[in-house]
């Protein structure tokens, strides 16, 4: 099974959280298991980053009930510029699941199909 390195903060747990400077290596079923159901407070959220850098990011916003889920694409190590390509959507629980369910090792716009492209 795929990990990831994570980072979250949960603010109806005491502001439980770890830094996305240190984060800590979990699996995909230890993230669906463990940190999925803790995401029910506004502003929750939860960050996993793959091998190139890359991450997969999940922010409740508890007035609208759904999760605004991101991919945030880490500049190629060539790129003078150093821009950061970000495209995401709004994703009710079941959604989300699912889409964790299919999460990539590594992850590509492609992976994503009905997110779009969002600005920093």
């Amino acid at each position: 099974m795929n990990r990831y390195h994570v980072f979250y903060t949960f603010y109806a747990d005491d502001s439980d959280s770890v830094d996305h400077e240190d984060p800590v290596s979990l699996s995909l079923g230890e993230i669906r298991d463990k940190l999925l159901p803790r995401l029910v407070g506004d502003g929750d959220f939860l960050g996993l980053v793959e091998a190139r850098g890359h991450t997969f990011q999940v922010l409740y916003d508890a007035d609208k009930h759904l999760y605004q889920a991101e991919v945030i694409e880490a500049p190629r190590p060539d790129d003078r510029r150093q821009v950061y390509h970000v495209y995401g959507g709004w994703l009710d629980r079941a959604a989300l699941a699912r889409t964790l369910e299919r999460l990539p090792a590594t992850f590509d716009r492609t992976d994503f199909p009905d997110f779009t492209e969002q600005s920093l």
